[in-house]
């Protein structure tokens, strides 16, 4: 347990610790607020005394030293709110930037693992969960320590007696420590997967919305809803009891000690005379300076324990396995965009597999002893019935996958990440983001010009609807490509693949949504382009295949050569 909470901590550090001045600056503000508020009691106990006694010099500079350390707390806690804000938006925005780098450098596999609302809830939940106890929680308890040791000694002062009072609820807030952990790492992981499945819920009943209202689902869809949200509440209200329980008992030990404070005071009261009344203000104050940092370090637990359970999940998301770049990810893609950017736009061999086997389940593989080559400017189709392992096949030239033997080859080299450089892809399906058109086909090519953006719509037969829309590149268009029709999305697709210009394309279905005139003049502009790419069609559809040199048939986890197209 020990070692995990070490190893957490650590990690919390190491991802904190180019902000560590500014926390530091957080600290030292709030350790100086706490320290003034002992002060305040003493200043108040003294003030008091010179009121009893007549003092008026005394009373005077009493009441000033008072009023600046008034305004000295003003000041400061503004200062402190500031710093706060700044080091709390600049950690979790670094802690967001690198977790956000590491997954979308992870292994497509490893993205599998995961569903998208779990990766948000985790790089959202769980980073703010942290970030809070860095910039809030942490300072917090450093201060509330300060002010707790700070107004210990001045009561000790006092009395010997009262101090011991006050920190004899110490023994008692360990012993509950003990448990209240272990309970609420429990309540926390169960939460954060509830919270999971609740947005998991909610993302995929908007996004799939034309099946719940085609399929009639909109009241078993409500009812699942209700049925999550019970099981959130009554997770919530079983941690609420059991925090409940526990600072009730805080809560009675601190009233206990009021009253022995209270009684001995005013006993006192009653024996020395007035004189006593400045000792007994600033008793009751400093008590209080006493009390409220064990109730804070008592309410700042289940944050501390949120935190490292917090950690604990996103460690796991650092352990996702990156693919095949160096341990520093940005240097990695300096050295991949250095070395390509040297690469010509056509390529001079071919791509060629090896004896490849794979499946996704080692012991049920999708494709067997696969071998076959694809030449310079040639244009192939793969075709065969759904299932065969087409799709598969790309996945592992772009590399997404790997074989569980054999290699692929690209000009002589073994296939690697690095090659997604020479690869434009049109996948199957809708994969239009929100945003304008414009953005959208930037996608392809970031430093695309106007005219070629012209050129690359023409040639998908998209440039007279984009013309037609009221803010024609400018439109902006919902998440999947929502405002447009399946074939003006697949449209724009293709022409962000042609803006790509890379020495291999890959059609995946690529056409399916088109009709027959406006696919053959898209399939006409792939067979005349120039540089002529390497192009890989996936279809059913014979109108595609008519302009491949070569067409590939998967059957059976094998590859053979098709001599005619259906």
């Amino acid at each position: 347990m020990m070692k995990t909470i070490s190893k957490n901590i650590w990690w919390i550090y190491d991802k904190c610790k180019s902000s560590f001045r500014w926390i530091s600056f957080i600290v030292l503000i709030g350790s100086i607020l706490s320290i003034i508020n002992v002060i305040k009691s003493l200043v108040s106990k003294s003030l008091i005394d010179a009121a009893t006694q007549n003092a008026s010099d005394k009373i005077i500079r009493w009441i000033i030293i008072l009023g600046l350390l008034l305004l000295s707390n003003i000041a400061l806690s503004s200062i402190n709110t500031i710093a706060s804000t700044y080091v709390c938006e600049n950690i979790r925005n670094n802690m967001q930037c690198k977790l956000y780098n590491h997954i979308i450098h992870s292994t497509w596999s490893e993205h599998n693992k995961y569903h998208s609302v779990e990766l948000l809830t985790r790089i959202n939940n769980d980073v703010n969960t942290i970030t809070s106890m860095i910039t809030s929680t942490l300072p917090g308890i450093i201060s509330l320590i300060v002010m707790l040791i700070s107004s210990f000694f001045a009561l000790l002062s006092i009395s010997l007696t009262m101090s011991l009072v006050s920190i004899s609820i110490f023994p008692l807030l360990i012993l509950l420590s003990k448990v209240y952990g272990r309970k609420l790492h429990y309540f926390y992981i169960e939460i954060q997967k509830k919270e999971t499945l609740y947005n998991r819920f909610l993302q995929e009943s908007f996004n799939n919305i034309l099946i719940v209202k085609s399929f009639c689902l909109e009241n078993n869809r409500y009812r699942y809803l209700k049925k999550i949200q019970i099981e959130k509440l009554n997770l919530s209200i079983k941690k609420s009891y059991f925090s409940s329980m526990s600072n009730g008992f805080l809560a009675l030990s601190s009233l206990l000690g009021y009253f022995v404070v209270f009684i001995w005071g005013t006993i006192n009261l009653s024996i020395v005379g007035v004189s006593a009344f400045g000792d007994l203000t600033a008793m009751f104050q400093l008590f209080s300076n006493i009390q409220i940092p064990i109730y804070g370090l008592s309410s700042s637990f289940p944050q501390l324990i949120s935190a490292l359970s917090a950690t604990d999940r996103l460690i796991e998301i650092e352990n996702m396995a990156l693919e095949n770049f160096p341990s520093n990810i940005e240097d990695s893609i300096v050295s991949i965009e250095h070395r390509y950017d040297e690469i010509a736009t056509t390529i001079n061999n071919e791509i060629y597999f090896e004896n490849v086997e794979f499946g996704y389940i080692p012991t049920v593989p999708i494709l067997k002893n696969i071998s076959f080559s694809i030449n310079c400017g040639e244009t192939i189709g793969l075709i065969g019935p759904s299932g065969e392992g087409k799709t598969t096949l790309i996945r592992l030239l772009l590399c997404l996958i790997h074989p569980n033997s054999g290699n692929i080859y690209i000009d002589g080299q073994n296939l690697n990440t690095n090659h997604r450089k020479l690869i434009s892809y049109v996948p199957q399906g809708n994969t239009l983001f929100s945003g304008s058109i414009l953005d959208n086909l930037k996608f392809g090519n970031p430093d695309a010009n106007e005219n070629e953006i012209i050129e690359a719509l023409k040639m998908s037969s998209a440039l007279d609807f984009v013309n037609s829309l009221p803010n024609k590149l400018n439109t902006l268009i919902g998440e999947k490509g929502i405002g447009l029709s399946e074939g003006q999305a697949q449209r724009l697709t293709i022409a962000r693949a042609f803006l790509r210009k890379k020495p291999i394309l890959i059609l995946d279905e690529a056409t399916s949504s088109l009709d027959y005139k406006t696919e053959l003049n898209v399939l006409n502009e792939i067979k005349n382009l120039i540089p002529k790419p390497i192009c890989i069609i996936i279809t059913h559809r014979p109108s595609a295949l008519s302009i491949c040199d070569k067409i590939y048939k998967l059957e059976n986890n094998n590859i053979s050569l098709y001599t005619s197209y259906p």
